[in-house]
Parts: C-alpha cells; sequence; structure tokens
C-alpha cells in the first residue's frame, strides 16, 4: 500500500511585497513553523491527495542557520490557490515577555553599555550632531565613561556621565561602516 508522506508548506507575503511560499518534509516541521513565525508567514500540513499535489508543485524551501527561510517567489493566482486549498494557521510571530527588574521597572537601557560599546555622545559638539564612540573604561561608581571616537581612534580618549551617552539599537550596530 502507498502511504502519503505529508509536507509543510509555508506562504505569505515577504518584505518585497510579493507572494512567496515553500514546501517543506514534514521532519523539518518544527523549523518550518519556527521558520514561518520569525517572517511573519503562515504555515499549513498538506496530507490529502490534492493538497498533496498542490504542495508538490511548489519549489523545495531552505531553511538558514538564522532561524529564517528561503520561500521563493510565486505567482499571485499560484498563492491564491493554496490560501484556499490548505488549511493554513497564521503563525504569529511569538510577544517577548516584558522584563523588568526587582522594583518592577523595565531594565535602565545605561546598564547594558560596556567596555568596547559603541555609544553616541555629543557633549559639548552637541549643535554639531551626535558622533560614535567606544567605550574604553567605566569608574567603579558606574557614572563617569571614558572613551574614544569611533572614527579617530588615536586622538585623544575623554570622559562623560553615563547618562550623557546615546545608545545605538542592534540594527543601527549591524549597519554601521566598519573602522
Amino acid at each position: 500500500m502507498n502511504q502519503l508522506i505529508p509536507l509543510i508548506v509555508i506562504a505569505g507575503i515577504g518584505t518585497d511585497g510579493k507572494p512567496h511560499a515553500a514546501q517543506f518534509d514534514a521532519g523539518h516541521a518544527k523549523l518550518a513553523a519556527k521558520a514561518a513565525r520569525l517572517m511573519g508567514f503562515q504555515i499549513a500540513h498538506a496530507e490529502s491527495d490534492a493538497a498533496l499535489a498542490a504542495a508538490k508543485a511548489l519549489p523545495r524551501g531552505k531553511i538558514y542557520g538564522s532561524g529564517r527561510a528561503l520561500a521563493p517567489i510565486i505567482n499571485q493566482q499560484l498563492y491564491d490557490q493554496f490560501l484556499a486549498l490548505l488549511p493554513f494557521e497564521r503563525s504569529s510571530p511569538k510577544e517577548p515577555e516584558p522584563v523588568q527588574t526587582k522594583d518592577g521597572l523595565p531594565p535602565d537601557p545605561w546598564d547594558q553599555i560596556a567596555v568596547g560599546s559603541v555609544v553616541l555622545y555629543g557633549g559639548k559638539y552637541i549643535e554639531d550632531g551626535w558622533w560614535e564612540a567606544i567605550v574604553e573604561s567605566i569608574s567603579k561608581a558606574d557614572d563617569i565613561v571614558t572613551m574614544r571616537w569611533r572614527g579617530a581612534p588615536k586622538e585623544r580618549a575623554f570622559k562623560c556621565r553615563r547618562h550623557e551617552l546615546g545608545i545605538i539599537g542592534r540594527e543601527a550596530l549591524k549597519s554601521l561602516p566598519r573602522v
């Protein structure tokens, strides 16, 4: 007897505004579900004959180490057909749990500043904007920070108070050019 092997299908509208979809083996269901959640896509289990036939028409997906998946662009008509044919589940991104300290308040972002952190500082040059600096040391009282300009590391180090610094988000740090 020929037993059907179910396939997993992820589908959604990508950041490019185009429909994307891919098939995965059922053995990769957890990874495909995680990838769909990260990408804001929907997931379905193709188990019936008609659903399996349709799913096999899709390109095979790839899952990367980042948890995201490659789901190629497909034409809108095929995408609409899949939405009607398969029982898709909305894979909503996991809501991060609010992080709180012992006093019930969110953590202070300035507490994340450590030696080697890239921060923004304007100081007496604030009318010219904020500039990137690299933290070299932090006083024992955690208030005075010594740093150097990121773009001019040979210039003399300078000091300021921690609350005078600007925090740079993770995504912005990734986009900074290497110095």
